[in-house]
């Protein structure tokens, strides 16, 4: 009897320390994560009766995971008005031009804010036009400007990308 009992707790023993190996070996990877980068916003007008707005946008990098090293997913957000009030109308084509300082590498592309209706948020508010894509911009320092097809004030973000 006092034979089966040493056992039972030897053997319980062994898989608690068995566990707390396992948990070490996997504590020790590194975890994936992001860097979201607030890109600035740029007043500009907008396309529709008595329309104005901004547009700004964010630049997610990831680290840790070799598939995604050198890529960055935009997402640019517009806040399109008429006299103040969020207008399904209004419409405006934000272009998102990336220079690669470290490389040289550049590139853009466009995105169309425009929609039927917004959708409301959890408080009944309109939330922002969105549009979002994902380019490879190469590792380093990378130089981010957002344009308009409308009269617009300057928007540049420098940021890093692994």
């Amino acid at each position: 009897m006092l034979h089966k009992r040493l056992q039972t707790v030897l053997m319980g023993g062994a898989l608690v320390m068995a566990a707390v190996a396992g948990g070490t070996a996997t504590a020790g990877a590194a975890p994936l994560t992001y860097t979201d980068s607030p890109l600035a916003q740029s007043s500009t007008a907008v396309r529709g009766i008595g329309c104005a707005g901004a547009v700004w946008g964010n630049a997610r990098t990831w680290h840790n995971w070799p598939q995604r090293r050198g890529e960055v997913t935009f997402t640019v957000l517009g806040s399109l008005k008429f006299l103040g009030i969020q207008a399904p109308w209004c419409a405006v084509t934000p272009t998102v031009h990336w220079r690669n300082l470290t490389t040289g590498a550049s590139g853009s592309q466009s995105v169309n804010l425009t929609a039927p209706a917004e959708i409301p948020d959890f408080f009944g508010m309109p939330t922002p036009k969105r549009g979002e894509f994902v380019t490879n911009t190469g590792s380093g320092r990378v130089e981010v400007r957002i344009d308009t097809d409308m009269p617009h004030s300057q928007s540049v973000t420098t940021i890093m990308v692994d």
